[in-house]
This record gives C-alpha cells, sequence and structure tokens, in this order.
C-alpha cells in the first residue's frame, strides 16, 4: 500500500466510524459524542485533506471551487457542533445535504470552464475569396 492510500485511508476512517456508529444508534434520540464528531469531524478532516492536496498538485487554482470546499469544511464541523440536538438520521441527511451541494457546485463549475474553454479556444472563420 503506497503512503498516498495510507493516507487517504486514513483520512476517510473517522468518517467510516461516524457512519457506523449513525447506522448503530439510528433508533436512539442522539449519537454518542464520539459518533457525531467521528461522522462531521472526519468529514471535514476529509474535505480538509483532499483541499491541501489539490493546492499542493495542481498549478492552476479555481478559488470558487475552493471556497466552496472550505465552506463545505465549515459546514460539516457546525454540525458536529448540533449533533447532540438532532437524531442521528437527521445528522446524517444533513452532512449528505452539504456534501451533494458540493459535489453538485463543483459539477457545474467544470461544466462552466470547459464551456468557457471551447468558446475561448474557437477559430474565426476565414472566408473565401469568390472565384
Amino acid at each position: 500500500m503506497t503512503q498516498t492510500t495510507r493516507s487517504g485511508l486514513a483520512r476517510a476512517y473517522p468518517a467510516g466510524v461516524g457512519i457506523k456508529k449513525a447506522i448503530l444508534y439510528s433508533g436512539e434520540p442522539y449519537l454518542p459524542v464520539g459518533g457525531y464528531w467521528a461522522l462531521c469531524g472526519g468529514t471535514a478532516l476529509f474535505l480538509a485533506g483532499i483541499s491541501l492536496v489539490y493546492v499542493v498538485s495542481t498549478r492552476t487554482m479555481r478559488d470558487r471551487v475552493m471556497i466552496a470546499r472550505g465552506a463545505a469544511t465549515v459546514a460539516a464541523l457546525s454540525l458536529a457542533l448540533i449533533g447532540p440536538a438532532v437524531t442521528p438520521s437527521v445528522l446524517v441527511c444533513l452532512l449528505l445535504l452539504v456534501l451533494i451541494s458540493l459535489v453538485v457546485f463543483e459539477m457545474i463549475e467544470k461544466a462552466a470552464q470547459t464551456t468557457h474553454k471551447s468558446t475561448s479556444t474557437i477559430e474565426p472563420e476565414t472566408t473565401k475569396p469568390d472565384s
């Protein structure tokens, strides 16, 4: 296993533990303290980690995507703070909403970037001389 794979698993593991806790406690009125911090904090750690890898490994910075990832990280941590006030099912649904919103935003940004590149590289038409 490579170092990159191990570090990716280390970041994703806490979120997996949180999901397991959410499933185990789905019938309960709340998650234990470690459960909602593992779920939301692990997700925030993962998002921060992939953002850091993106910044270090690419030369092009898509500022709006980085801001959206930062906002999703803050939202995940905020959900950890309200974790004791909601049921495990609601917490998972809210976190899922944050992540789906981030994916949709990144897809829209990628489509806009692709459209912008394709329209900016179109060659002007040349006129043919009349015969």
